[in-house]
């Protein structure tokens, strides 16, 4: 938010369709696009949460967002073209495209 983006908070179906129709028109400038959700890992309640502090009541494919977030340092991102969302650990150097 610092620099004036704001990563998505997805609550149904619908609004996930549209986020991936958003990143599916750069498909053809990156292979396999993935999107940030806006998800953070609330340290008192070790779980994840969306941005905002709400609760994360929707998922795709049934990923598993009651995790302990920081014991697991585990986050979740989206895959469009997959139509799935997806854990990944934050140890990791991964390398995105901020759109």
């Amino acid at each position: 938010k610092k620099d004036g983006a704001v990563l998505p908070i997805i609550r149904s179906d619908e609004e996930n369709t549209m986020f991936n129709g958003i990143i599916a028109s750069f498909i053809d400038l990156l292979q396999n696009p993935a999107l940030i959700l806006g998800m953070v890992c609330n340290s008192s309640t070790r779980r994840l949460e969306w941005m905002d502090g709400s609760e994360i009541t929707f998922t795709k494919n049934n990923v598993n967002v009651n995790i302990d977030c920081v014991a697991d340092g585990q986050q979740i991102a989206s895959f469009p073209s997959q139509d799935s969302w997806y854990t990944y650990p934050t140890t990791e150097s991964y390398y995105w495209t901020v759109l």
